[in-house]
């Protein structure tokens, strides 16, 4: 089946810079463990193709795949690249880009205190609470 984006279009936006944005959108009020964590999500769903195509933009915009891009364009989110937050997760992203192991290879994570329990969470196999998410290994990889 071929990948279902949420904006079809080319963002203008750096393959770090936006997955910079999704773990700022993902994690800003979590510690800089958070950042990592959900960091290392996004590359381990790249390197096994868990609702990727193995890119950045083809893991992070692909529909119902991370809550910061369900109805929102990329392209209209406002950021400012010298903001702490923003630069701790630009720096999240290099270091699991250069083999930061976290969260045990997890694909899979939400926030309990936000959403209802989803199914997958009861079938995969947590590996790690960090801040307010939890972080799960697909059962089958």
């Amino acid at each position: 089946m071929p990948l279902q984006m949420i904006h079809p279009k080319d963002s203008t936006h750096s393959d770090d810079t936006l997955a910079a944005l999704t773990i700022y959108l993902e994690a800003r009020g979590e510690s800089f463990a958070g950042k990592l964590a959900v960091a290392a999500v996004i590359r381990n769903r790249m390197t096994h193709k868990y609702h990727s195509d193995g890119t950045v933009k083809g893991t992070v915009l692909r529909a119902k795949q991370f809550e910061p891009w369900m109805g929102r364009n990329p392209e209209e989110v406002k950021f400012d690249q010298t903001n702490r937050i923003m630069q701790e997760s630009l720096l999240a992203w290099r270091l699991v880009q250069d083999g930061r192991k976290v969260v045990d290879g997890a694909v899979l994570f939400y926030n309990p205190q936000l959403v209802k329990t989803p199914r997958w969470a009861q079938v995969n196999r947590k590996v790690a609470k960090i801040g307010g998410h939890e972080f799960f290994n697909k059962h089958t990889i």
